[in-house]
């Protein structure tokens, strides 16, 4: 029989992310996963006590609870409690990242295939009729050239974001199906903004996007496993970055 905070493991399973990595980390923080259960059913016992209040009003209150519960959980961050002058702007933060993080992660609403986004933004016009490389999607024509160009465009972009995404320190890989989100949708459409830009503004934005390079790599080494030589390391990268800032 599951331990009764296991219906909260059980949950994950809803998001994009490694659900048996959520299994094996609550089976090491049982003590954790206990009283946030109990923290839950608190929520829903005084929820259900109110009446007349917003959707909003709603969404404040648990994540006002859920807020207070980990800082009175972990030493490091009561400097942000509720009597701290750090509490209201660490809050909103807070709360607007976790909504952020639930629209991107969350697998309620559907999100699009790199297909459809390729098809949808890409600078050649596929979907707009009467253009050179128009085709339509449900019935593509395989000996068409425009299609070819299409599938091309796909796989670059397939190959662009890995190589991207992989260098951040977590990457949730969703399904080929659901591989954009619709809160990243307008994002990544940027993409194709770029590539038309002339190439004085192109190069800027590669070189901006350079610049923290070897910073974000000593960082992530630093994190795995700090060792004296890395407070070294850091130092040299941020010696190449003021360097390349000053070109």
């Amino acid at each position: 029989m599951e331990p009764r905070w296991y219906g909260l493991v059980e949950r994950t399973k809803k998001y994009h992310g490694n659900f048996e990595l959520s299994e094996e980390q609550a089976e090491k923080m049982k003590p954790y996963y206990t009283k946030l259960h109990r923290l839950h059913q608190s929520i829903i016992v005084d929820l259900q006590k109110l009446r007349g209040i917003s959707s909003k009003q709603v969404l404040e209150m648990v994540f006002s609870r859920v807020h207070n519960f980990v800082i009175w959980c972990c030493n490091d961050f009561r400097v942000f409690g509720k009597d701290t002058r750090f509490h209201k702007d660490v809050f909103n933060t807070c709360f607007f990242t976790a909504l952020c993080m639930f629209i991107q992660d969350t697998k309620r609403p559907k999100g699009s295939s790199l297909r459809d986004f390729v098809y949808k933004h890409s600078s050649y016009k596929f979907n707009i009729k009467n253009t050179e490389h128009y085709f339509d999607l449900d019935y593509p024509p395989k000996t068409f050239h425009g299609f070819s160009l299409f599938d091309s465009e796909v796989k670059r972009l397939r190959k662009m974001r890995h190589r991207l995404l992989s260098k951040r320190p977590v990457y949730i890989k969703r399904s080929e199906w659901s591989a954009m989100s619709k809160s990243s949708e307008h994002e990544w459409a940027l993409y194709y903004v770029l590539n038309i830009l002339n190439n004085d503004l192109l190069d800027t934005y590669k070189r901006i996007g350079n610049l923290n390079n070897e910073i974000n790599a000593s960082i992530r080494e630093f994190k795995k496993a700090p060792k004296d030589e890395d407070y070294n390391k850091l130092e040299d990268a941020y010696k190449k970055f003021s360097s390349k800032l000053k070109k």
